[in-house]
């Protein structure tokens, strides 16, 4: 039997995420990591891509990650969980690229995923399917390159919150008497605003003490295991697919800062 061929698209080289991604991908039985892509940390054409997608949080985000003290940066509630999954998986290198020069994984380093280089790059390895870590917006050519499709993993729940903003969303549009509808979805990328044909999902229920900040770490062991499981029905050949409905969901936005701390406040009645 033929493995499966699969590639991962990065935004930063060393991104944990995609690093668990693919140190579970080459231990997977059946499964053939042949190609990596990272974008380029640093370069005019993505800073002038990022600020056309981002505006000002561009800036709020460069500021935290290079220039917020690191003593001042908590290690978060569910940091132990992620260093469990680290030691379950192996991961022991901190660097995509040295990923990819230990294990004989070809690498590219790209401006824009959506650039024809990327694209022959990635069709010269010929993958059945790309796992897509990073917000990103891809485009139809990227999209059709592998066999099978383009994973995703959404952090909310499909179709019916799509878009971003969705750990907020759903704790602001929450009941009283219900918990809010919190969760990670793996789907097939398409042309539109997290769209495509769903293949499973994951409700993640609040626990004691959860505050909003702590929900991305909460999520990230749950969004790697999510994506590996559609690894390996790729493999098996048991995928099965949910097409979504425009009409069961719609599309949310990123919220203002008065809206995260009346979410931030809303969260306590469920915990």
């Amino acid at each position: 039997m033929s493995k499966l061929k699969v590639a991962i698209s990065a935004p930063i080289d060393d991104n944990l995420y995609s690093l668990l991604l693919a140190k579970a991908c080459l231990n997977e039985f059946g499964v053939d990591l042949v190609a990596f892509v990272t974008l380029r940390t640093w370069s005019i054409k993505r800073v002038l891509m990022e600020i056309d997608k981002s505006g000002i949080k561009l800036i709020k985000r460069v500021w935290r990650k290079y220039f917020t003290s690191k003593k001042s940066q908590s290690r978060g509630k569910y940091f132990k969980e992620i260093d469990d999954l680290v030691d379950e998986i192996g991961l022991d290198d901190k660097s995509l690229k040295k990923i990819c020069s230990d294990n004989h994984v070809d690498y590219f380093l790209a401006d824009n995923l959506n650039d024809q280089s990327v694209i022959s790059f990635l069709t010269t390895h010929e993958p059945d399917i790309i796992l897509s870590v990073g917000s990103t917006i891809i485009k139809k050519g990227f999209l059709n390159t592998p066999k099978i499709g383009v994973f995703n993993v959404h952090m909310g729940i499909l179709p019916k919150y799509r878009g971003i903003g969705v750990t907020e969303w759903p704790i602001l549009e929450a009941s009283e008497s219900a918990a809010p509808l919190l969760g990670v979805t793996l789907h097939i990328m398409d042309t539109g605003v997290d769209s495509g044909p769903i293949i499973e999902e994951k409700r993640i229920m609040l626990d004691s003490g959860d505050e909003i900040h702590d929900l991305d770490q909460k999520y990230l062991p749950e969004m790697v295991r999510l994506m590996i499981s559609g690894v390996k029905k790729a493999r098996d050949g048991i995928l099965e697919l949910t097409q979504q409905k425009s009409e069961d969901g719609k599309q949310y936005f990123m919220l203002h800062d008065r809206m995260k701390e009346i979410a931030s406040k809303k969260i306590k009645k469920y915990v």
